[in-house]
């Protein structure tokens, strides 16, 4: 397969109901080993009718003995052959290890990144793809853990995650502990945590100079923060959600589903850390991805999560295209002294702002107002 969606679980388990229909049999007892357990566990939750039953067979691998260099010269050849099926039944996991070697493809062999790692499934699976490509010499790579102390036994899930990153071979590795601003004026604790964790990232990474920070962000992440956005009533910038590749910031995981990298720890016999808070309904995140989406699922059919993810895909190259735009205007329109204040030249008849469309107008506007001082992140459309 060559597109990330070949190896989606919608798309495996519709692989299989049309293997079965072929045979002409009704139901069947379906079988899982490894990452097939996945398949086949969601084969049998939503489509129960079809099944007899189902087995779940795993063996849990360290993180050196499940390589494909391992792996690979073990294939059946005679299921397998060589040159249709050069890693044989592991072809997935060179997609997923390819496609993390791509996010990297620019940096050089002694270049530094650092994962953010919780100790959740998303940055562990994170961690050990970072392990593994230092390992092949394509980069360095450590970790940073961020212990918000929000709940009880908050240092120990972050000595832990930290040991597991030593484990896997990361080097630095570093707990950095965090106050989290709480009560009025902090904008609510998710936003107040994601802004503490984010600093302590930043600092690590200039301490360490490090090229690129890693996140472990899905592509269910992704599609969640697009349904909040909707529910905000947000524009395009807000709806183009995260971008694979910011600055410092790289999300790896991106296209790749949750149950994927949930997968891939079982896969290298990680126990990944379970957060409570990403069960506890007070969170709006939580109630997006606990109820909104099963719902619209349900009702609208499967697919959503793909959906919403490829529609903020699509949103940013549409914004990235006017924002460069808005760049091209600001360098002959916007004058800004770095004294507080900032002028936009309306121009005269042949070149007047107002027959510059709208969206570009305001990203003139917001683009004039960062450069008077006015932070990035207190800009809404009110304003604009």
């Amino acid at each position: 397969y060559d597109r990330h969606e070949d190896y989606a679980v919608e798309q495996s388990t519709a692989d299989m109901i049309e293997l079965l229909d072929h045979l002409g049999a009704e139901k069947a007892i379906w079988v899982g080993h490894d990452w097939g357990c996945v398949v086949v566990g969601e084969l049998v939750a939503h489509q129960p009718k079809r099944s007899r039953g189902v087995v779940l067979t795993s063996l849990a691998y360290q993180p050196d003995g499940h390589g494909l260099r391992t792996v690979v010269p073990l294939v059946d050849r005679t299921i397998y052959p060589v040159d249709q099926y050069p890693d044989g039944q592991w072809d997935y996991y060179r997609y997923y290890t390819t496609h993390f070697e791509a996010a990297v493809a620019d940096l050089d062999a002694d270049d530094l990144v650092l994962v953010g790692c919780s100790g959740g499934a998303d940055s562990l699976a994170l961690a050990y793809l970072a392990a593994q490509t230092a390992r092949r010499g394509l980069i360095r790579a450590g970790a940073v853990v961020v212990d918000h102390q929000l709940q009880a036994g908050s240092d120990v899930v972050a000595r832990r995650a930290a040991d597991t990153c030593h484990a896997l071979g990361l080097s630095p590795v570093e707990v950095v502990r965090v106050e989290v601003a709480q009560g009025p004026g902090s904008g609510g604790l998710e936003a107040a945590a994601r802004d503490a964790r984010r600093r302590a990232l930043v600092s690590a990474a200039h301490h360490h100079n490090a090229r690129a920070i890693l996140l472990g962000h899905t592509r269910d992440d992704q599609a969640e923060t697009v349904l909040l956005g909707l529910a905000r009533g947000s524009g395009s910038r807000s709806l183009a959600a995260m971008s694979a590749s910011d600055g410092l910031w790289r999300r790896p995981l991106l296209t790749v589903d949750r149950v994927d990298t949930r997968a891939m720890c079982g896969l290298a016999g990680l126990d990944p850390h379970e957060d409570p808070h990403n069960e506890d309904p007070r969170f709006a995140r939580v109630r997006v991805r606990r109820t909104v989406l099963p719902v619209l699922e349900a009702e609208l059919g499967p697919g959503i999560t793909e959906a919403l993810a490829r529609t903020a895909h699509l949103l940013y190259a549409d914004n990235a295209a006017l924002d460069q735009w808005a760049g091209a205007q600001a360098e002959y329109r916007l004058v800004a002294p770095q004294d507080g204040t900032a002028t936009i030249a309306l121009g005269g008849k042949s070149d007047s702002l107002l027959t510059v469309p709208q969206a570009v107008r305001t990203r003139l506007y917001r683009l004039a107002l960062v450069a008077a001082g006015c932070p990035p992140g207190s800009l809404n459309a009110a304003h604009l």
